[in-house]
């Protein structure tokens, strides 16, 4: 009986060592998606900004920052330059139709500086990868909707002061072909099938160049979330050579008024006394009034 029990406990010994083992393979064969630095991984891939790397490889691609979303992309449109009258922009300096003030070129400097840090290609020819431009375009698209939706009149002047190759604003939309088909009884019916999406962002329309301020430049800082900082401060320098210049024809609007008012006031005051001379001139000359 000894001899029984002990065989019997050896056998589940056993039997409880080989479950352990095999379960310890599984989970060395079984991928772990909970994994945090997988996980971590997989997000950068998602939302890295990916430009050409400087390396003779050119499918060779390397993170300088991070893809804005659309509600970051939209914060940059709430700020006090935006705000004020759009018709006060033209007192504002452009060249080629585009910006010129001080302290605009902080884009392209800090650019630079980037891509340099990061070992990224510096040539003309702005190179980013296909997932960067797919996602930043959704997010540019959806944020664009989305404020002519809210502010046409904002709309317009990104549209035309800042985008100049947006020539029509097909790349909002989803855009369909219509097919139609008809059965053996004379039936039609119409298919949607929806065309490959234009995308709002146009790099190559300033051939890639950054080198300036320019469409490329400003979609570029636009869609790169670390550049929001750098973009806050070129308009904040903006909006304060436009105030400068406000207060300056403000000025001379009210000193022209003023002008205007005191040769209104002269030539009155002129016409008063030759009102009263020529009265004076009748009662003293009585042959006049015959």
């Amino acid at each position: 009986m000894y001899s029984l029990n002990l065989h019997l406990i050896v056998f589940i010994i056993i039997a409880l060592v080989s479950t352990i083992s095999i379960a310890k393979d599984n989970r060395s064969t079984v991928p772990n998606l909970q994994n945090p630095s997988i996980a971590q991984i997989k997000q950068n891939s998602t939302t890295g900004l990916m430009v050409r790397k400087n390396s003779d490889n050119w499918d060779d691609f390397v993170r300088v920052g991070t893809i804005a979303t659309k509600s970051q992309i939209c914060e940059v449109f709430s700020h006090p330059f935006f705000k004020g009258p759009l018709k006060n922009h033209e007192l504002l300096d452009t060249m080629n139709g585009h910006f010129r003030w001080d302290g605009i070129e902080a884009s392209t400097l800090w650019i630079n500086k980037k891509f340099k840090d990061a070992n990224a290609k510096k040539s003309r020819g702005l190179s980013i990868n296909k997932n960067t431009l797919t996602i930043a375009d959704r997010n540019f698209s959806d944020c664009l909707k989305q404020i002519k939706i809210k502010n046409l009149k904002l709309f317009n002047f990104i549209k035309y002061s800042f985008l100049h190759y947006l020539k029509d604003d097909y790349c909002l939309e989803q855009r369909f072909k219509i097919k139609k088909k008809v059965d053996d009884n004379g039936n039609i019916t119409e298919e949607r099938i929806p065309l490959k999406k234009k995308s709002c962002i146009h790099f190559n329309y300033n051939s890639g160049d950054y080198s300036y301020w320019n469409s490329t430049t400003f979609v570029l800082m636009l869609v790169w979330k670390e550049a929001h900082p750098v973009l806050s401060k070129i308009f904040e320098n903006g909006n304060e050579v436009m105030n400068v210049r406000l207060i300056k024809r403000n000025k001379l609007i009210e000193q022209k008024r003023l002008a205007e008012e005191k040769n209104k006031g002269e030539l009155q005051k002129q016409k008063k006394l030759d009102n009263t001379k020529n009265n004076f001139g009748l009662l003293t000359n009585p042959a006049t009034k015959r």
